[in-house]
């Protein structure tokens, strides 16, 4: 799990002293460790600058690939899109939208769920990106 999670070097270092990359990846090192073949994560790029979330994203990814099943809590709608094969929006409790992002994530559906006006345009590869529309004061 350590090798997966690239912490080997870091085997014999306190939690504490870890930087907040890292024990993301020793938390997900020690779901690893128990071998579960379903992964819930909450959140695991909270409080992570850009590079951090873009390496656990690319390492759930890689767990994805390996036949893990994965769900994870995720509020950056961008990063969801950019790495998820299905979306799950929930508010108020309720079911709002499922499936692939590019059919998921609409203006119509963010805007009416958060209140924001955007535009959803389309990456190289087809997948969405929000961005939000100012509105004139």
């Amino acid at each position: 799990a350590m090798l997966k999670t690239g912490l080997s070097a870091l085997a014999s270092r306190r939690m504490k002293s870890l930087s907040g990359g890292q024990q993301q990846r020793a938390w997900i090192a020690m779901i690893l460790a128990q071998q579960a073949g379903i992964l819930l994560l909450d959140e695991p790029i909270n409080h992570l600058d850009l590079n951090h979330q873009v390496e656990i994203m690319d390492l759930l990814v890689d767990l994805r690939q390996q036949g893990k099943t994965l769900i994870v809590v995720l509020h950056d709608l961008n990063l969801a899109a950019q790495f998820a094969d299905q979306l799950i929006v929930l508010a108020e409790n309720r079911l709002q939208a499922f499936g692939p992002p590019a059919e998921v994530l609409t203006s119509e559906l963010i805007t009416r769920l958060y209140q924001v006006p955007v535009d959803i345009h389309h990456d190289r590869d087809g997948l969405p990106y929000i961005r939000t529309l100012r509105q004139a004061s």
